[in-house]
Order: structure tokens, then sequence, then C-alpha cells
């Protein structure tokens, strides 16, 4: 553990998804966000660790909804020695574009595959929203965030080489958008689609 030290760099310490975190891990972490900015490490000793005054610690998780279950709300404790900002969903459609072109075509996926990916997307999780899928769930049920559209991603990247890319772009379709439906007709509703897509 040196960022941060005194007489080493500042340094910048990124705790991700920090609510999935031990409770008792984040409670340990406050005192390094007081004034003194110190942390005592039992484990050597009860060494103390002064951190610089420039030292920044960065907190980033998902708040504790139905869409993202198995987040806990952060103690007051810890909240008080946050300064919170939200970002929002990301829900512009060009940029989705600009991020999965990026990603897809340096990993070698073509154009097309990478687009029809983005519209399947996007059919899916507006259907869901104007309820012409998912009819046995309420809506806050499905989540199809940019999360889902990287892992789809991931499997077309993973399974081109055995199943070529359209292969692997209807078994991403399959595995992250057509068998989160319980529905034959919802999951039906999804592979017309996708055909209609790679046609």
């Amino acid at each position: 553990l040196k960022a941060g030290r005194q007489g080493q760099q500042a340094g910048v310490f990124l705790a991700d998804e920090f609510n999935q975190s031990n409770e008792a891990v984040q409670e340990r972490l406050n005192s390094l966000l007081d004034k003194d900015r110190k942390l005592v490490l039992s484990e050597r000793g009860g060494e103390e660790v002064k951190f610089d005054k420039d030292f920044r610690y960065i907190a980033a998780y998902n708040p504790p909804t139905r869409q993202y279950q198995g987040r806990k709300q952060l103690s007051m404790a810890m909240r008080s020695r946050l300064s919170e900002q939200y970002v929002p969903e990301l829900e512009n459609k060009e940029e989705y574009e600009e991020i999965f072109t990026a990603i897809g075509t340096k990993k070698g996926v073509p154009v097309p595959i990478i687009q029809a990916l983005i519209e399947l997307h996007f059919w899916v999780k507006e259907s869901v929203e104007n309820g012409s899928l998912g009819e046995r769930k309420i809506q806050d049920d499905y989540v199809f965030s940019i999360r889902s559209l990287k892992a789809a991603m991931k499997t077309i990247i993973e399974f081109s080489d055995d199943l070529s890319y359209l292969g692997s772009f209807i078994l991403a379709s399959e595995l992250h958008y057509e068998m989160i439906f319980e529905t034959d007709k919802d999951r039906s509703l999804v592979q017309e689609k996708t055909k209609e897509l790679y046609q």
C-alpha cells in the first residue's frame, strides 16, 4: 500500500461496486476519509498509515434498487464523508454505437454485426418499456443496461471462431435477450427480430 502514503505519490483509490463490499471493510475506511487521513493496519502490528493531503478516494456503486439486487445502502457514517454524485444510466443510442463500435472493431467484429446487436438491444428494451414484451413480469424486473450489451458483445467475440460472427450473434441474442423471457410468445418475438436484423 504505497499510493497515498506521505512521501509517495498522492494517488487515487477507486473502490468500484463499493456497496457490495463487506460492511466491516467499509467502516474501517472511515478514518481514511477523516481530517487526519490515516488508516491503522491491525494486520501489520497496528501500523498507522498517514495519507497525503492530496490523496483522493473514489467510491463507485449502483444504488440498492430492484434493478441492482445485492447492493446495500452505505452507512450514514460513510455517506457523511463522501460527496455524492449521481450518474444517470446511459440512454443515448448514438453513444452506445460509438462505444460498442470501438470495442467490437478492435476485436474484429464486423460493423453490421455490431449495429444489429445494438438495434436488438434497443428494440428489446423499448418493447419491455411499452409492454409488448415481458407480459408475465412487471417492467422493473427486466434490466437491459449497458452491461447487458457488453455481455452480449463478449459472447460474440468469444464464440466467433467456432460459430462465425453471424452464429455468435444469434447465440448472444438467445443467451442475453431471448432466454430472459418466460413465455414462448416473448421468446418467439425476440427470435423473429433477430432474424430480421441479420437477413
